[in-house]
């Protein structure tokens, strides 16, 4: 059967490498990937491939005649994610790719987003970092599933238009505008650093009739798990809810999504963790510590999660202490308390929201959580000047085209946001403290905004509208920084 086709038409499977179980098949592919150039530059990626990727590259090498054509129905993730960059800058090898269409807007089709890929059998000049190739995005609400062309056709609109290869940072896209922002750094990219993974977070989560300045008075306080955390849980980790006596010695504060709006950090949660804080530095504290310090509440509450842990976490993760788990890749050690100011924004979501968050407004010790990403600075201008730009329009809008997406559209800003090249803080460049000062008038005015309101709705959808309400209180200050910006970042 090979090279015998002129033509082939397909779905090829929609899962990824990692969801193979059987190790001779993921050898195998492993092998495919590797002859073919599908490797995703940063090893890390492959286990994320989807292996149509593999399948795409082997059948117009082997199965297609000499400029024999392919189709193949697709994730929409073909189009910019960064495990497919290889098939996306034409590197991959035995095909190139002619035309692409963009599904994205068509309603209801598949579970995930998708696209139709176009292309032939070569084994020379596959590169589209130049030329990009043509396309069209089709959009449409159809009555139901599963109906035919002719039925369809009333309900979608086609557009032409011309797909082009683009770079923002070290991520790579398919876009309708062409965007080259490859070789510039931002001089933050390196400094924002993601927080440690407090799971499973009924576990660590807590709340307190008591207020906080009263409590952090106290040596011993009755808590609760985070009734809010425990709505938001996912098996099994969501049967488990607890209330007991504890020492406040152990008492921190963090913030995750649901804390952050533009500009200004609500009410930062309450987390109950088996730690202490020497010289600015965190040192991680053993059960059998925690009790040969005389913290016997505390070694009891520690002692259920370890047990509850190893009942229902995952086997590869038995053999790993509940405690150790909260400093997976040392992300809570190597937090340094040691700046009054941080500039937190969040990992999830379609658009980055970042808050400022000063120290000494807090009972306790802060430590930052994996929900979020965090820049320390003793430098109250330079925090407001850097969350002004990510609060901004500009940058949010250009990761659109690099970031994964749902059925709802983009997500998961994570570093994508910190591609988008903004010069460091200078104090003596009047732009970079107008933006400052505007970002600084912004904070003040969500905070007031946010202490007018009781009862919060935290929800993910209560915190949108929230995210809303509060740039409409600001929306003078977000239109001068917009305007301010579009100089400072095509300079």
């Amino acid at each position: 059967m090979k090279s015998q086709f002129d033509y082939i038409l397909g779905n090829p499977p929609w899962f990824t490498y990692k969801s193979i179980k059987n190790e001779l098949y993921q050898d195998q592919l492993r092998k495919l990937a590797i002859k073919y150039d599908v490797m995703p530059e940063k090893r890390a990626n492959f286990t994320h491939l989807e292996i149509a990727a593999i399948f795409l590259a082997h059948a117009s090498s082997y199965f297609l005649k000499e400029e024999g054509k392919l189709a193949f129905v697709l994730p929409r993730s073909f189009i910019n994610a960064d495990h497919h960059k290889n098939t996306i800058t034409g590197k991959s090898k035995g095909f190139k790719i002619d035309a692409l269409w963009d599904l994205e807007k068509v309603s209801p089709l598949f579970r995930i987003p998708s696209c139709v890929i176009f292309a032939h059998e070569t084994k020379v000049g596959r590169s589209l970092v130049n030329e990009g190739c043509r396309g069209i995005s089709i959009s449409g609400c159809l009555p139901q599933h599963n109906i035919t062309l002719n039925d369809a056709q009333d309900y979608l609109t086609e557009k032409e238009q011309k797909w082009f290869v683009s770079f923002l940072g070290k991520s790579t896209a398919f876009t309708t505008e062409k965007i080259t922002l490859k070789n510039k750094i931002t001089h933050y990219q390196s400094l924002f650093k993601q927080g440690a993974t407090i799971f499973p977070r009924n576990f660590y989560f807590v709340e307190t009739q008591t207020d906080l300045a009263d409590v952090a008075k106290q040596k011993q306080i009755n808590i609760s798990t985070d009734s809010e955390i425990c709505k938001e849980s996912k098996k099994p980790w969501d049967q488990f809810s607890f209330s007991d006596r504890i020492e406040t010695d152990f008492l921190f504060q963090t913030s995750i999504a649901r804390n952050i709006v533009p500009y200004h950090i609500i009410n930062p949660s309450l987390v109950f963790l088996p730690i202490k804080v020497q010289n600015e530095r965190i040192h991680i504290l053993a059960r059998s510590e925690i009790r040969s310090l005389g913290y016997l509440n505390s070694y009891k509450w520690f002692k259920r999660n370890q047990e509850l842990w190893l009942k229902n976490c995952t086997e590869k993760n038995r053999s790993i202490d509940s405690i150790a788990y909260l400093n997976w890749q040392n992300k809570l050690v190597d937090q340094i308390l040691n700046t009054k100011y941080l500039v937190l924004y969040n990992a999830s979501g379609s658009n980055a929201n970042a808050g400022v968050l000063n120290r000494d407004d807090l009972q306790f010790e802060f430590i930052i959580e994996s929900a979020t990403y965090a820049y320390k600075t003793n430098d109250k201008y330079e925090a407001y000047y850097i969350a002004s730009i990510l609060n901004s329009t500009y940058p949010n809008e250009l990761i659109k085209h690099f970031q994964p997406r749902g059925l709802f559209g983009a997500r998961s800003v994570h570093k994508k946001i910190l591609d988008v090249p903004f010069p460091k803080y200078n104090a003596d460049d009047n732009i970079h403290k107008e933006i400052s000062f505007l970002g600084y008038n912004a904070g003040k005015k969500v905070k007031t905004f946010i202490e007018s309101h009781s009862g919060l709705d935290l929800s993910p959808r209560g915190l949108g509208k929230l995210r809303v309400n509060a740039k409409e209180v600001i929306s003078e200050e977000l239109i001068e920084i917009d305007k301010i910006l579009q100089n400072l970042f095509t300079d």
